[in-house]
């Protein structure tokens, strides 16, 4: 095998069944953006002018914490975190499938051919799961206030 090719199959690891893989992954996933959902919520926020993220990053925090509280900064993530399931499926299955159509008929890809197939994979899940997405930055963005909530 040459230096430019690199091989797609790998060795089926038997520690795990898939089932725990799944659910593993899926854990993984959901503590990952449960932890960074604060991260998330300021990005946005300051990504859509909002007038609590004007200023540094511990004003911002101080301003969405003092007209919000702590739940705040967890706003859309349950959204988030139901979104990762359908995003990891259309994610795999896009990857396989361009994988099979990109790989040389020995079954190996170059490493531009990977990257072509990882990048086409995510657009394809992203283009897919997009709606989830806006929902989640509503949620977000949305006033504090009951009454003057948009959405639940």
């Amino acid at each position: 095998m040459t230096t430019a090719a690199i091989m797609v199959v790998t060795k089926y690891d038997l520690r795990l069944t898939f089932s725990q893989h799944f659910l593993c992954g899926g854990i993984a996933g959901m503590t990952a953006k449960t932890l960074t959902a604060p991260l998330d919520v300021i990005k946005i926020r300051t990504q859509v002018g909002s007038y609590e993220t004007r200023g540094t990053l511990p004003d911002s925090v101080r301003h969405i914490y003092k007209h919000g509280g702590l739940k705040t900064f967890w706003k859309g993530n349950f959204v988030s975190c139901c979104r990762l399931l359908p995003f990891s499926v259309v994610h795999l299955a896009a990857f396989y499938r361009m994988k099979r159509l990109l790989a040389d008929p020995c079954g190996r890809l170059s490493p531009f051919t990977a990257l072509l197939a990882g990048g086409g994979a995510g657009l394809v899940a992203t283009l897919v799961l997009y709606p989830s997405d806006t929902i989640k930055t509503r949620l977000i963005v949305q006033p504090v206030h009951p009454e003057m909530m948009s959405y639940r």
